[in-house]
């Protein structure tokens, strides 16, 4: 991941210069690797490793319930019995609720 973090960060050098030499069009060239370079930081960040050793699930719109639901993530104390179940907090204290669209990213 380094090796391709570098390079791009290369390539941004090089586009910011063109850029400051009036090549405008370079512009939404320079977008693209920002947000490229965005992505492969948080990946490293996370230690996520090869793309193929996760799932990405994206949460549907839950029916018939106005729009308004949010998913919540359950710990379930290894019972069926939902009295015993607690809700994830986030290490903020907050609870994390999740809603449709958000993803959720899942070793294999």
């Amino acid at each position: 991941m380094d090796y391709a973090i570098k390079k791009l960060e290369e390539e941004r050098l090089y586009i910011v210069s063109v850029l400051k030499e009036g090549h405008k069009e370079q512009l939404k060239n320079l977008q693209q690797l920002d947000k490229a370079l965005g992505w492969l930081s948080l990946l490293q960040n996370f230690q996520i490793d090869k793309a193929d050793r996760y799932n990405f699930i994206s949460l549907p719109f839950i029916e018939s319930r106005g729009g308004f639901s949010s998913y919540r993530i359950m710990i379930d104390n290894e019972t069926e019995d939902t009295s015993y179940w607690e809700e994830y907090t986030k290490p903020d204290g907050n609870h994390c609720l999740l809603n449709y669209g958000d993803f959720i990213i899942e070793s294999k």
